[in-house]
């Protein structure tokens, strides 16, 4: 499933990350393929997402949450 598909309060395992340039960006802030993530809040129609990883918060645009691919980590 896409990130832009979790709910809110839902922990997820980042699997795969398309587009190099997000993948970069992400890398950058310490956020990998493998990690997991808690969805903290979601705006209104669905942008921005907001993650969080460890004490580290992130908000993401719908075009990036649906380059995100995730699973559920439960």
């Amino acid at each position: 499933m896409k990130l832009s598909g979790a709910k809110v309060g839902e922990k997820v395992k980042i699997i795969e990350i398309s587009g190099g340039a997000l993948k970069a960006r992400l890398d950058s802030m310490g956020i990998k393929v493998g990690d997991s993530v808690s969805v903290m809040n979601i705006a209104p129609f669905k942008t921005p997402v907001e993650i969080k990883k460890g004490n580290f918060r992130l908000a993401l645009g719908r075009t990036e949450t649906d380059d995100i691919t995730v699973e559920y980590d439960g």
